[in-house]
């Protein structure tokens, strides 16, 4: 799958001359007007959710959000130096140890997964910085998912506003345009590789959540790698399964992409205080 330079990636995902286009969909407007759980669904299973589709989501969100105490304990001690970028990654290979659904691929795999890796990720980090004494964090099904990601990360419930642009933020950062995390996603999949290792090979690479900051400690660094990567884990998915369809309709099990990245990276996740 050599890389070029000299086209667009064009899929069902998204078409390259619309930067922010999902499914046929408008990510702005999403920004504006949907939720990120709604957006999560489209790239999950390629359609808009009706109300209880929607509602059914939360709930299955809502019920992943476990984490095995050896993951916490084990993430708790990490040597400071290590970043929340680097942090990610450990802790995404130590989810996927503890899920039954680990190595197994294809699209009913990788939606459980996506699934798990979403309500999961936010839980190992608020565990370890604002919940003491062995007390386990637990999702808030009364909160949206972005406001509960918030309140999870930060320690306090956001306020309306807060929550809004926090959504905005979520909805944005889950363009699935050519991207080097997208490529290596894909890459990985083709590999035969389940969700964990995809999710990994793309925090890896190029335009994954940023490592951001001197440790582990600086809370808006942590905040933002977290919301970035629990934002991008439904694009890499969705691209992981359109790629494995891909190879499953090409002669010989062979595809030929070419990519380019043209995309300005715009910051997303500003600090709260600053809206």
């Amino acid at each position: 799958m050599p890389v070029g330079l000299s086209a667009h990636l064009h899929t069902a995902l998204c078409r390259g001359e619309d930067a922010a286009d999902v499914r046929g969909y408008r990510l702005s407007e999403a920004a504006s007007g949907g939720t990120f759980a709604d957006v999560a669904y489209l790239l999950l299973h390629e359609t808009l959710p009706d109300p209880d589709h929607l509602a059914d989501f939360r709930t299955l969100l809502t019920c992943a959000a476990e984490v095995p105490p050896i993951i916490r304990a084990l993430t708790e001690e990490l040597p400071l130096h290590v970043t929340p970028g680097q942090t990610l990654r450990t802790v995404v290979s130590l989810l996927g140890e503890f899920d039954a659904q680990a190595g197994q691929t294809g699209p009913a795999a990788f939606r459980i997964q996506a699934v798990d890796l979403m309500a999961r990720l936010p839980l190992v980090f608020a565990a370890t910085r604002f919940f003491k004494n062995g007390k386990q964090p637990e999702a808030n099904p009364e909160l949206s998912f972005s406001a509960d990601l918030v309140r999870l990360l930060t320690g306090k419930t956001p306020t309306e506003a807060e929550e809004v642009a926090f959504m905005a933020d979520m909805v944005l950062a889950a363009d699935p345009a050519p991207s080097p995390d997208v490529f290596a996603a894909r890459l990985a999949a083709a590999r035969g590789a389940d969700l964990y290792g995809v999710v990994t090979a793309a925090l890896c690479n190029g335009d994954g959540p940023p490592g951001g900051g001197d440790t582990i400690t600086d809370q808006e660094d942590v905040t933002s790698a977290v919301a970035r990567c629990v934002a991008r884990v439904p694009v890499w998915a969705a691209h992981a399964m359109e790629q494995l369809r891909e190879l499953e309709n090409a002669p010989g099990g062979h595809v030929e992409t070419t990519v380019t990245y043209d995309r300005p990276t715009e910051r997303l996740f500003e600090p709260l205080s600053e809206r």
